[in-house]
């Protein structure tokens, strides 16, 4: 069994911090620049008193790397760790678990798990000598159980959560239900009973208005736990929330501005005042900002963050880092060949194919709109290259007004024009994918880490 874990003390205490602190927008806008990975952890530490290590979701964190976090961050700092997808009823792939508990338990690394007790028992066991680290340190707060969108009342029991909740009854557990149908109606003290009984807190949200059922209504301010409430804020951009693609999207969102959403959080405050600590979590896309709010951007800042964005969501995507880097580095191949019109459903074809992941394929493709004016001369220099190595000599001028997709059928142009557009293509397809793949794989590799590589024991 894990050994019981102690609360840092601080009681009757607001903690304000993010999920995760190595957030590609915070790298881009708000850290020094030029700051060292390592340094970054630290500097979080001096403007917040808690974060939400998001990491966790996917795989073990090392021990050793653990206890760097504790030694440069201040005594009273805080850890919210949140638990591993396989204990929130999250799709899980065998290949994130830790690779000694895929071979325990004989998994493909494609397979499917299925979080039974000895699994999920499996697992907390791998997580403990990293909480024992923050446990010994006085530094680990809350493990947040996440639940998907899909489970739902319709389908599921908040009973399936007994095994995990049992299983952690040691530690403080905060649960998050992302399917509004749990508080609706008469299901709605059902569950605030089944949480409050196993003395587990239940997480609010500030969030959009919109009555969608994966939104959580923002007007609860449940309070389950004698001594500790999490209030996370979610934003307020219904479409985002609802239609985004990635994290970064669906919760890109700046509380700049005074609002309602300060009357709902004030109360619920004034309730634990006499209770003990609140942790209040907000996930930010861009860097937190001053009360005055900055400047408005120019044309070319805003084009940086643009490009920020598409970096963002591929960091934010649930999946290895293999898989993502794969994904982008097949996306950016076909970025530069010749095949217009087909270059998505290419790229999401063969991504499917190599088992990488299809989105990070889908938004790596996009990626090449950003030199779009730029894509003529490269044709032509692949077109040039690619008739050289075909047939030795310099293509002779060709003149043909506009290529539409029916013209791929059409022979001569696919033997004088495509062909050998395609074939140089590769001379710039290739070397670009795999400089893709192993800059996209370090990138999303630290950003899981949450912090510097360290090697393992």
């Amino acid at each position: 069994m894990i050994a019981k874990a102690s609360a840092p003390k601080q009681g009757g205490k607001i903690l304000v911090g993010t999920a995760s602190w190595s957030d590609p927008g915070f790298v881009e806008f708000w850290y020094p620049k030029k700051m060292r990975p390592a340094d970054r952890l630290s500097w979080y530490a001096q403007h917040f008193t808690m974060v939400e290590v998001n990491s966790t979701f996917y795989s073990v964190p090392d021990p050793m790397l653990v206890r760097r976090w504790c030694d440069v961050t201040p005594q009273d700092f805080v850890f919210n760790i949140k638990l591993h997808q396989l204990l929130s009823h999250h799709s899980t792939p065998a290949k994130l678990l830790p690779p000694a508990l895929q071979k325990k338990l004989r998994l493909e690394k494609n397979a499917k798990v299925v979080p039974a007790t000895a699994t999920i028992n499996e697992m907390l066991r791998a997580f403990a000598p990293s909480l024992e680290v923050l446990r010994r340190a006085e530094k680990l707060g809350v493990l947040l159980l996440q639940l998907s969108p899909a489970f739902s009342p319709r389908k599921h029991e908040l009973s399936e959560l007994e095994n995990a909740l049992q299983l952690t009854r040691d530690f403080r557990v905060a649960v998050e239900l992302r399917n509004r149908n749990w508080v609706e109606a008469e299901q709605l003290e059902k569950t605030l009973d089944f949480i409050r009984e196993r003395n587990a807190i239940f997480v609010n949200v500030d969030a959009p208005p919109e009555k969608h059922f994966t939104i959580m209504p923002s007007e609860l301010n449940a309070i389950t736990n004698s001594d500790t409430a999490y209030l996370r804020l979610h934003g307020r951009d219904s479409r985002a929330y609802i239609t985004g693609k990635s994290v970064a999207a669906r919760f890109n969102y700046n509380f700049t501005q005074r609002s309602d959403s300060e009357k709902h959080w004030g109360s619920l405050f004034r309730r634990l005042r006499r209770r003990g600590n609140c942790f209040e979590l907000g996930y930010r896309v861009e860097a937190p900002r001053s009360p005055a709010g900055p400047p408005l951007p120019g044309p070319l800042v805003r084009l940086k963050r643009w490009l920020a964005a598409h970096h963002m969501t591929l960091m934010t995507i649930a999946d290895t880092p293999h898989s993502i880097a794969l994904g982008s580095a097949i996306g950016i191949f076909f970025g530069f060949t010749p095949l217009w019109t087909m270059k998505t459903l290419l790229s999401i074809g063969v991504a499917w194919v190599f088992k990488s992941n299809k989105v990070a394929a889908a938004i790596a493709v996009t990626l090449h709109d950003i030199i779009l004016p730029l894509m003529p001369a490269i044709f032509w220099w692949e077109y040039k290259v690619g008739y050289y190595a075909l047939h030795g000599a310099q293509p002779r001028r060709i003149r043909i007004g506009h290529v539409t997709i029916w013209d791929y059928l059409h022979s001569d142009v696919f033997v004088r024009l495509i062909w050998p557009t395609l074939v140089g293509s590769l001379f710039l397809a290739i070397p670009s994918a795999i400089a893709t793949y192993l800059v996209m794989r370090m990138l999303v590799s630290r950003a899981r880490s949450e912090g510097p590589p360290v090697r393992t024991s």
